[in-house]
């Protein structure tokens, strides 16, 4: 039977009304976009580099190890006693600090650390001392150590790589990241200050610098 009409036109009834769809509800099978494909590539390749710079960081400390068994079987009091000048005597006496906390005699380490900076205050390794000994219970403490040793040898690299392992430990990725990048400026060689700013880089999801810094590093490593 036709329905009702209205000035020569049928009138046709409504569709029943339908909750909408909702427009984030997938239709279909997902499309990966370009942009997906290329950060899965770039996720991958971050994992690649990652993996060959683990190993890089194995090997430092396994050369940390034999740095430790070197400093342990060194005749220092020999060699301090044979020492050229003041300034070779007064590293060679820090050496002699490292020897004593590796055997148990921390205090005595940072006697001869103190009197090494009272004698030569414009030796920076003694406050790297001092600092790398607090890091490994106490980042906190540490800083102070790291700025002072800055301030004597505002051109040594390893100061302020050291000190951006020690924001490092304390969490704090944007100055660790300000200080690898001083270090770098002095000497752009340095892999281990590459791989580490890589780290940091990851940790505030910078992952191109990030994946720069791990290229570089791995470059300077072949």
């Amino acid at each position: 039977m036709p329905g009702p009409t209205c000035a020569s036109r049928p009138i046709r009834y409504a569709p029943p009304m339908s909750r909408p769809s909702d427009p984030t509800t997938p239709k279909g099978p997902k499309v990966i976009s370009i942009v997906d494909r290329l950060e899965a590539r770039q996720t991958e390749r971050l994992r690649k580099l990652s993996n060959e710079m683990h190993l890089r960081e194995l090997e430092a400390q396994v050369e940390w190890l034999d740095f430790k068994k070197s400093i342990e079987s060194t005749d220092t009091e020999a060699a301090i006693a044979d020492a050229p000048d003041d300034r070779t005597r007064a590293e060679l006496r820090c050496v002699r600090g490292l020897q004593k906390c590796f055997a148990g005699d921390v205090e005595g380490g940072h006697v001869d650390w103190t009197e090494v900076i009272a004698d030569t205050p414009d030796l920076a390794l003694p406050h790297i001392c001092i600092a790398r000994w607090a890091m490994q219970t106490d980042p906190h403490a540490a800083l102070p150590h790291f700025d002072r040793a800055a301030v004597v040898a505002p051109h040594d690299p390893t100061v302020y790589a050291r000190r951006g392992d020690c924001y490092v430990r304390t969490g704090d990725h944007e100055r660790a990241i300000a200080n690898y990048r001083r270090a770098l400026s002095i000497d752009p060689t340095t892999v281990d200050c590459l791989y580490a700013l890589g780290k940091s880089l990851v940790a505030v999801g910078k992952v191109e610098e990030a994946v720069r810094s791990y290229d570089q590093a791995i470059a300077r490593c072949v």
